[in-house]
């Protein structure tokens, strides 16, 4: 089994559909530009592979595998979301835990 991480930035969602826009969130952006990129939308993000952004997320990863039990818990895959999850895009169940398809997962993992 391989341990793949699926990082979505959080942004702005369209207050009429739900869905998730383009748009950075102004806590993401602030953040994005503690770091030192200029990155406001997650189109200009995974376009650009801004290398500030790439190097932060292995270091976080890189710090989490060190501190599991067993070498299997490793993440050894991750991939940036060009799209939050929802509910109106299908990702998202209606339950109340919100949790992913499954076909959704298996089609992000097999495609990419």
């Amino acid at each position: 089994m391989i341990i793949v991480y699926i990082h979505p930035f959080q942004s702005e969602v369209d207050l009429d559909t739900g869905e998730p826009l383009d748009t950075l969130s102004p806590v993401c952006i602030q953040h994005l530009e503690d770091m030192g990129s200029m990155c406001t939308t997650v189109s200009e993000v995974i376009a650009t592979k801004n290398k500030v952004i790439f190097e932060a997320i292995n270091e976080g990863l890189e710090t989490a595998n060190q501190n599991v039990t067993s070498r299997a818990q490793t993440v050894k895959k991750w991939r940036l979301l060009e799209k939050d999850f929802s509910i109106p895009g299908g990702e998202l169940g209606i339950l109340p835990v919100c949790t992913i398809s499954l076909h959704v997962q298996v089609s992000l993992v097999y495609n990419n």
